[in-house]
């Protein structure tokens, strides 16, 4: 667990392979277009970065916004 920028740079050990970055390009994709499209009151994303990636047990994304941290 942990944030993207972390996983990428500081885990030597951790392998990313093409499908697991398809599988959380799709997750940032959907969670982006329910945040602009579907959810109840629009949020628009201003500040997307790795760092306000979480991943958890490298299975799914969440995004968060530079308020939560």
């Amino acid at each position: 667990k942990g944030d993207l920028f972390t996983l990428i740079h500081k885990r030597p050990d951790f392998e990313i392979n093409t499908n697991l970055v398809i599988k959380w390009s799709r997750e940032i994709c959907s969670a982006l277009d329910y945040l602009h499209n579907s959810a109840p009151q629009k949020i628009i994303h201003a500040d997307l970065k790795s760092p306000n990636v979480l991943v958890f047990l490298f299975l799914f994304i969440i995004i968060l916004n530079s308020i939560d941290h």
